[in-house]
């Protein structure tokens, strides 16, 4: 992820500049392209299996589960700029309606896309509801400073793919040494992260605006960086180790799920934060700042009691991403 995460913005900011064919920006979507090819020719390559328990599709939890989220997801990345016309209200009550009975007849449906017993772990329900706040800002952190450097600030996109390089590549390091932190320090390595990442926001958000200030944004963004490294390398394992039985294969694919709609709703609070009205653009970015450090802030007190609940005999053995739902 943190590889990622640095050539990810390297790469589209040299793709915009170049202009490839004269597509401009719209050149950037040609980078998946190569991914998607080589995705399917790698699984082309994966061994088959067959279960052995012939445990059946939740054909109607996934109806629900996809109904809901797409309800959810879409008036988030559209609502702001179509100015949030009915239907974006409507949508929400689509999403509010298709997952409230998607959790009430989990009980009912015989092989349920989420294990029961989910429900009922406080850690398993802790831990999504953790990464989903976390990923509310992390995204959205990104996505803010790129807008900033370019709209307000003029930047062409790959000098505003270097500014935040810092923060990538303290990203990779941060990751490297999360094993050996997180054994050390536990789920208190989640909530140190989380308020390094805080603290990253508010720092930057007086630096940004001139040329001295974004030269000493720089370490900043590397200190936000590796902590970002260590929260995301470490919080699935940590989070797992704390979740009984049945429920640990179900919580390993809510976990990412809820990654992802964080960041999805995470972009559109942080951009209402940074259009609402002020005085300046770098007013604007102060307040999206706030806003992200508000969410960092809520991410470490969620954190926090996992120090608790993750310990313990029978729970201190971390459990695979692979887990299966029964």
């Amino acid at each position: 992820m943190g590889v990622a995460s640095l050539a990810g913005p390297l790469i589209g900011g040299l793709v915009v500049g170049t202009d490839l064919f004269g597509l401009g920006w719209r050149a950037v979507f040609l980078v998946t392209v190569p991914v998607a090819v080589v995705s399917l020719a790698g699984a082309a390559l994966l061994p088959r299996t067959r279960g052995t328990d012939g445990q059946r599709v939740d054909w109607v939890g996934a109806a629900l589960a996809t109904t809901g989220f797409g309800a959810l997801v879409l008036p988030c990345a559209l609502g702001r700029e179509a100015g949030w016309p009915w239907w974006t209200w409507a949508s929400f009550a689509v999403a509010a309606a298709a997952l409230t009975c998607f959790v009430l007849t989990l009980r009912h449906r015989p092989a349920p896309l989420v294990h029961p017993s989910v429900l009922r772990d406080g850690t398993a329900r802790r831990g999504v509801l953790l990464v989903f706040v976390f990923n509310a800002g992390v995204p959205s952190f990104t996505y803010l400073l790129f807008l900033h450097l370019q709209s307000a600030l003029g930047y062409p996109a790959l000098s505003a793919a270097l500014v935040s390089a810092p923060f990538a590549a303290a990203a990779v390091l941060g990751s490297r040494a999360a094993p050996a932190l997180s054994r050390r320090l536990g789920p208190t390595a989640l909530t140190a992260a989380a308020l390094a990442l805080a603290g990253t926001a508010l720092a930057l958000a007086p630096l940004i605006g001139t040329a001295p200030g974004r030269r000493a944004a720089l370490p900043v963004l590397a200190a936000g960086g590796a902590a970002f490294g260590l929260f995301t390398a470490s919080v699935f394992t940590l989070v797992l180790a704390g979740v009984r039985g049945a429920a640990a294969g179900s919580v390993s694919g809510l976990l990412p799920t809820a990654q992802q709609l964080g960041g999805s709703i995470g972009v559109t609070a942080a951009g209402l934060a940074y259009f609402a009205p002020a005085d300046g653009a770098n007013a604007a970015f102060g307040h999206a700042m706030a806003y992200e450090a508000a969410v960092f802030v809520l991410t470490a007190l969620i954190a926090i009691p996992l120090r608790r609940t993750s310990s313990g005999p029978e729970r201190s053995r971390p459990r695979s991403l692979s887990g299966t739902h029964r």
